[in-house]
């Protein structure tokens, strides 16, 4: 009877843990790190009543578990993998790997995280490329620090008390151990990917760069946005922006304004458009905004670099306010 009163209580807090989890991660909190980005799909406390068996499946997304209580074992590449509290191991497995587990405790308790990993950059691409392979080699086990074992009773803490802020501090313990963990376990394995990239990266940014010049130039003359350039590049605006503050001293976007103003003062000084055509021509439907553009870069309104450079203006309609 002490059993299933306790029993109960224990499937409540899960309850209760597995409602503000849900809360928490409903905007799927990003990690932004240097070569990856890491978007939490799932947390969860999974119990089960023993003796159990989870039947062969596989996940979309990488897999991080860890007992709260009892003990499970998994099974993989014909490997026996045992997590328990008392051996502070994680069970970390990639996407689409086949496995099954199964407990013969009364009640075991599993709590687990499910993620996508995103690259970056080069560097980022080549780790998770690399990443199968690197869990295989370990087993899919690692073991846990007291920094990392430290970690649950606090997020649980946090959860059940409800205090002020709680879903911020939990975000924050979450984003902290996810880091941590990979920052620990496979710090070692970036720093040589990106030693062995180094050597053709500069080469790789000069050509890449290039490119994306060209088809600035390609788009120069219509209303094309970042998305617009991003999507002939075929990569994300943020890879695309990254990938040019790295190597540029400007942002993209006013890289972009600085070639369209270069184009603007061909058009008025050697092919003679009005302030109008020349503003349309550069996909700008409203002249005003062209002009404060203009004046922002160069110092002077359009009509003034027209005066400034001993123009016939004559001909030229008044320039728009």
């Amino acid at each position: 009877m002490d059993e299933q009163i306790n029993n109960e209580k224990i499937f409540k807090e899960l309850a209760v843990f597995n409602a503000a989890a849900a809360i928490i991660i409903a905007n799927r909190p990003l990690l932004d790190w240097e070569s990856l980005t890491l978007e939490v799909n799932v947390l969860t406390d999974a119990p089960a009543i023993g003796p159990t068996t989870i039947p062969l499946h596989e996940h979309p997304r990488y897999e991080l578990s860890f007992m709260h209580i009892g003990e499970m074992k998994y099974v993989c590449d014909n490997r026996t993998i045992t997590i328990n509290r008392d051996n502070r191991r994680f069970f970390f497995m990639a996407p689409t790997v086949l496995h099954h587990r199964f407990t013969n405790s009364p009640l075991s308790v599993i709590t687990g995280f499910q993620f996508h990993l995103h690259p970056v950059d080069d560097f980022g691409s080549n780790f998770i490329a690399r990443l199968p392979q690197l869990l295989q080699k370990n087993g899919y086990c690692f073991e846990s620090g007291e920094n990392f074992a430290s970690f649950l009773p606090l997020l649980r803490q946090e959860i059940m008390q409800q205090r002020p802020f709680w879903r911020e501090k939990a975000k924050l313990l979450i984003q902290l151990f996810l880091t941590s963990f990979f920052q620990h376990y496979f710090a070692d394995e970036l720093k040589i990917l990106k030693a062995s990239d180094q050597v053709n990266l500069n080469s790789r940014n000069t050509h890449l760069i290039e490119t994306i010049k060209t088809v600035i130039e390609l788009h120069i003359n219509r209303p094309s946005s970042l998305e617009d350039i991003a999507g002939d590049m075929g990569i994300s605006v943020r890879q695309l922006d990254r990938i040019f503050r790295k190597t540029m001293p400007m942002s993209l976007g006013q890289y972009i304004i600085q070639r369209k103003i270069e184009s603007a003062k061909k058009m008025l000084q050697l092919d003679k458009m009005l302030v109008k055509d020349a503003a349309q021509a550069l996909g700008y439907k409203d002249t005003s905004y062209f002009c404060r553009l203009f004046r922002k870069a160069t110092g002077c309104s359009p009509l003034q670099f027209v005066q400034s450079n001993n123009m016939d203006i004559h001909h030229k309609r008044p320039e728009s306010k």
